[in-house]
């Protein structure tokens, strides 16, 4: 669970937000209720694909429509605080992680920022392909090119569908 945490705090995301709302989404995926839905309807243009596309990581994360604020509400009062607090763990993580990345990167922690956020837009591109059909969750099954794995690091991208129908297995 740390490995997943750090790996997260890396990319400038917090876990327990993320995986909150991914929960959200495979439990209403397709449905007015799908914390990401009105994300993948906004992106009916080509200009609205290229903004979402391009919404990296932490800015995606605090900027792009996804919208949990009914299930937050629905939580009980011990649950919500846990989650406020996790959640305020993992801003912290973020901070130490990166400020370690400077002390070790030195001058080439731009670079390797940069290279962070790439690996974010490349993200964004796969959960477009991945959840086609405007939105409503598309059982799709792609296959990569080995410079694709690399790229968008889902060596098992093509079992996104099965992922989506059965959640634990788990397709990256």
């Amino acid at each position: 669970l740390f490995v997943a945490r750090f790996l997260h705090a890396l990319g400038g995301l917090s876990y327990t937000k993320a995986t909150f709302a991914h929960r959200l989404h495979h439990a209403y995926l397709g449905s007015d209720l799908d914390p990401d839905r009105i994300g993948y309807e906004s992106t009916t243009t080509l200009g609205r694909r290229l903004r979402y596309f391009f919404l990296i990581g932490p800015l995606r994360a605090r900027f792009a429509p996804v919208d949990t604020s009914r299930a937050l509400q629905a939580m009980s009062a011990e649950r919500r605080a846990e989650h406020e607090r996790l959640t305020r763990f993992d801003s912290r993580l973020m901070l130490a992680t990166h400020l370690l990345l400077i002390v070790l990167c030195g001058a080439y922690y731009p670079v390797v920022f940069a290279a962070l956020l790439f690996a974010n837009v490349l993200s964004n591109a796969r959960e477009m392909a991945e959840h086609g059909n405007d939105g409503r969750g598309a059982y799709v099954h792609i296959r990569v090119s080995p410079l694709g794995v690399l790229l968008f690091s889902t060596p098992g991208f093509w079992f996104h569908g099965i992922h989506h129908m059965d959640a634990g297995i788990h397709y990256l």
